[in-house]
């Protein structure tokens, strides 16, 4: 692990902060990447966390013991340091993430790095949390995890990050190796007390005839940057991304996704929705590749904004590289404001202005939550919906 740590130190010094003539940074600016660095943090879990028997937490980067030492499914999930010698394709399994410097950054300073491996023959629903309790100023934290899910096994994850009194940027580097015929739910969901500045990179190699379903709701970070790779590599196998970003005052949030499709008979969906207001902004970057071997495919893209001020901006980027010939794909991207017709419609049944725009954001913002496959986040979401519109 030192090693690929100094590796990607030296590679970080080669290729800089990344600029804006990067298609993944084009409209995201890293300057402000320059003042954060890592720093060693005390580990203590928080006494205003309330530990759960189900929940996998991490403090500022590092596993909290206790809590894997109490975790209730541990007969179906086994743990291994990754301190030694390891097969660096595990860690570096993204072709894309290889290329970006950020990614090398984040990996350098990498504190924990932990190996899950993850085999049931019944359905299991597991949380982790990532807790961020610095004090230090423009502190970086980084943390580690290849999760490696069994034949045939079938899990949730639900992942989020809590920040306490903390302006860290908290980056997470998640490697996701689903065997044949396994399914993951992996949801990420902030809440009040997310991170100030968030970086995170997320790959999934995708077996025979495996499944993964990404449900992700962003709305109180200031800075909220992801990468998702997903690589379908073998026949049969089946990915479903669905994100709701709700953006206002001066945050900035970027979502960057690339499907590989290297085999065929596979299919795949992006479905990204953005609510922004005041002065945000937000970036969809979502790219397919069908390779020439992967006949049948069948993927979508849509990425959907709506602005609730003229200050806010949308920038989307939806692209296909289509290499073989027997294939459905398909994407699409609009912007726009609320539709006025609707406005007045809602209106001439007796309802306000100020209720007829609150009626259809939520409609746009529920649209997305519709489609999660975690049906237990429904909930949690409509809370947070109706929050960021009557706050």
């Amino acid at each position: 692990m030192e090693k690929i740590k100094s590796s990607s130190s030296q590679i970080f010094q080669d290729l800089g902060y990344p600029k804006t003539n990067l298609e993944n940074w084009k409209y995201t600016s890293s300057k402000f990447f320059q003042n954060y660095s890592f720093q060693k943090n005390k580990i203590h879990f928080p006494q205003e966390i309330n530990r759960q028997n189900n929940t996998i937490y991490f403090i500022n980067g590092v596993l909290d013991d206790t809590s894997w030492e109490n975790f209730s499914l541990k007969k179906n999930i086994s743990l291994e340091k990754i301190d030694s010698p390891v097969d660096e394709s595990t860690i570096l399994s993204s072709q894309n993430f290889i290329k970006e410097s950020m990614f090398h950054l984040s990996l350098s300073g990498v504190q924990d790095a932990n190996y899950w491996r993850i085999i049931s023959n019944n359905p299991l629903e597991i949380n982790i949390v990532y807790i961020f309790d610095t004090s230090i100023e423009n502190n970086m934290i980084a943390s580690l995890n290849v999760f490696s899910i069994g034949d045939n096994t079938e899990i949730k994850i639900n992942e989020k990050k809590i920040s306490l009194n903390s302006s860290c940027l908290g980056i997470s580097l998640s490697n996701f190796f689903c065997s044949e015929n396994s399914n993951l739910s992996h949801s990420l969901v902030t809440n009040d007390n997310n991170l100030d500045k968030s970086l995170s990179f997320y790959n999934y190699k995708m077996q025979k005839n495996s499944n993964l379903a990404i449900d992700n709701v962003n709305h109180s970070s200031n800075f909220d940057k992801k990468f998702f790779e997903i690589d379908l590599d073998d026949e049969g196998s089946d990915a479903e991304v669905n994100i709701l970003n709700l953006v206002k005052g001066t945050q900035h949030y970027d979502n960057n996704i690339l499907v590989n499709h290297n085999a065929p008979n596979c299919s795949s969906r992006q479905k990204v929705n953005n609510i922004l207001d005041n002065q945000s902004t937000a970036v969809f970057n979502g790219k397919v590749i069908v390779l020439k071997n992967a006949q049948k495919t069948d993927s979508e893209q849509s990425n959907k904004n709506l602005l609730l001020s003229e200050q806010s901006k949308a920038h989307s980027n939806p692209q296909l590289e289509i290499f073989a010939d027997d294939v459905k794909c398909g994407h699409g991207s609009t912007t726009g404001a609320l539709d006025d017709s609707s406005i007045f419609y809602l209106r001439s049944r007796g309802l306000s202005e100020e209720e007829s725009r609150k009626i259809l954001i939520e409609a746009f913002a529920k649209e997305i939550v519709e489609d999660f496959s975690n049906s237990g986040l429904e909930s949690d979401c409509n809370i947070i919906i109706s929050k960021w519109i009557n706050g």
